[in-house]
């Protein structure tokens, strides 16, 4: 998605400075090698040092950390991040650009992950995986990335299950999102944690089976289950903000101009055999007389998940009078753009250099998108209700 505003959107979203909002750093995940142990130790040592999360002592030294993260039977992960670096100066944090000096990426190391067996022998044919994010990366997606990534991983060396077996009780935003990705709570240890300000606190163990459907594989049409439409409701906004934390890294979402707060937008959700699939998020512009799709995303591609999105935001857009339903991508999103023509949508305008002009609001906006197109254009798409 393409989003973009000016200084008075900017007041309405005054964090958007230095949150990525919609513009979205792209991740990638590749193995670990030793030329990554210092970037490794940046993201084990406030971890480690914290104490909250993990059982392992607080006082370890940078090569014990490493020797442990490096065990011979850890296979050692890594994710990297687009960042955007200035070759002749950058704008503060918080406050607008005011240079407009050359940029260039660089791939910032921003998470980690081992996989290995949970036991020997008899026990090896479940798996588990430990997961450490730098603090500053934390609530941008990527654990979420970690752990889908290390469940296809794991399901390729012909692992069976995934079984976590010390989840600290207190740490609820990962239990949340291992719930989320399909682990149940199957143990639980009282007080087997030194938490060090809540004081002795319980571990979980959690397990997954890996011999049922990924979340983000294709299944046979057979299988699949029908996608079902309902509207978002109050319950349900745990789950709509960990979706655009996954896909936006905030819920902030900016478009042509406007700092939109998509947590608190209507919209509807997509779910497949009862488990989420997919979100839309609307807005109606002032006198009702169009409707914005804010956000769109689903977990699986080619499922027709989208498709039936779309179909309810129009549905919508019409119980409330509106004679026209729009969106906007970025350039790069070339996917996006044949989706929306794919599905009747018609090619609206070019907001030329609307991106290159919010980076001045947002300065840690990456430069480059999808295939290294140099992200700068917003592109309009439209549907008429009346025709």
């Amino acid at each position: 998605r393409s989003r973009g505003h000016a200084a008075a959107a900017a007041q309405r979203c005054p964090h958007a400075s230095h949150r990525v909002t919609s513009y979205i750093h792209r991740m990638r995940l590749r193995p670990a090698n030793e030329a990554d142990d210092d970037a490794i130790w940046a993201i084990l040592e406030p971890n480690i040092r914290a104490g909250e999360t993990w059982a392992l002592p607080r006082d370890w030294s940078r090569a014990d950390a490493l020797a442990y993260w490096h065990a011979s039977s850890h296979e050692v992960w890594l994710v990297e991040r687009d960042e955007r670096e200035e070759r002749d100066g950058s704008a503060e944090r918080g406050h607008a650009a005011t240079s407009h000096a050359p940029t260039s990426q660089k791939r910032d190391i921003v998470g980690t992950y081992f996989l290995r067996a949970a036991q020997l022998g008899p026990g090896a044919h479940i798996a588990n995986a430990g997961y450490m994010v730098r603090p500053d990366a934390w609530g941008a997606g990527v654990a979420s990335a970690m752990c889908d990534h290390s469940l296809v991983r794991a399901r390729e060396r012909g692992f069976t299950a995934m079984q976590y077996y010390f989840v600290v009780a207190s740490n609820e935003r990962a239990v949340a999102l291992w719930q989320r990705k399909g682990f149940a709570v199957v143990g639980r240890s009282p007080n087997a944690f030194q938490h060090p300000t809540l004081g002795p606190t319980d571990a979980l163990v959690m397990y997954r089976s890996l011999e049922v459907p990924l979340v983000d594989e294709a299944q046979p049409d057979a299988t699949r289950g029908a996608v079902t439409i309902r509207p978002i409701e109050p319950r349900d906004l745990h789950e709509v903000r960990a979706e655009l934390e996954t896909h936006w890294h905030s819920h902030d979402i900016w478009s042509l101009g406007r700092c939109h707060h998509a947590d608190a937008l209507p919209g509807f959700i997509a779910e497949t055999n009862g488990a989420f699939a997919g979100l839309i998020t609307l807005h109606l512009d002032q006198g009702n007389w169009q409707c914005e799709v804010i956000t769109l995303s689903s977990r699986r591609a080619a499922r027709g998940t989208g498709a039936a999105l779309l179909a309810a935001a129009e549905r919508y857009a019409r119980e409330h009078g509106c004679r026209r339903i729009y969106l906007t991508t970025t350039n790069d999103n070339t996917n996006a753009m044949r989706f929306y023509q794919r599905h009747g949508w018609k090619f609206a305008q070019l907001h030329a250099g609307i991106v290159d002009r919010v980076r001045a609001l947002v300065p840690d906006m990456p430069l480059k998108g999808f295939d290294g197109i140099q992200i700068r254009d917003e592109i309009e798409f439209e549907r008429w209700l009346t025709e």
